[in-house]
């Protein structure tokens, strides 16, 4: 009598699972608002963090803050009164505070986190909130 034998082989595979801490966000027009944006479960050295916004005001993504591995900030399109830097890099955290927010500030803020061997992002959809005005027409 023939038997046939059959083998499993299970191989276990160790997976890192990065995770970026971050949460959409609301807040009334003209007040200041937190993003969130920390990354855990990694060893990596982190080169730098990048923020970019797609907003009411400008529907084309664009970088607004740099934010390199020594702490050091870089603003762009003359955004330096308007963002601050609140995180630290040191624990992989990339927040920042935004101020003063317009209803054009309304939109989808992403955090970037850029490593020798790749990134990891997480996008925060922001929602401004302001009063309505009806506007009747004669």
């Amino acid at each position: 009598v023939l038997r046939q034998m059959h083998c499993i082989i299970i191989v276990v595979i160790p997976l890192s699972c990065v995770i970026i801490i971050g949460h959409d966000a609301s807040v009334k027009i003209g007040r200041n608002i937190t993003l969130f944006c920390h990354l855990t479960e990694t060893e990596d050295n982190l080169i730098h963090v990048i923020w970019q916004k797609q907003t009411r005001e400008n529907p084309k993504q664009e970088t607004f803050l740099i934010i390199d591995k020594d702490g050091k900030t870089e603003h762009k399109n003359d955004l330096l009164d308007k963002v601050k830097f609140i995180g630290n890099i040191t624990e992989k955290n990339g927040s920042v505070q935004l101020l003063g927010m317009t209803l054009l500030d309304d939109g989808i803020y992403t955090c970037i986190f850029i490593f020798p061997s790749g990134q990891n992002q997480t996008n925060i959809n922001v929602t401004v909130l302001g009063k309505t005005v009806n506007v009747i027409l004669l």
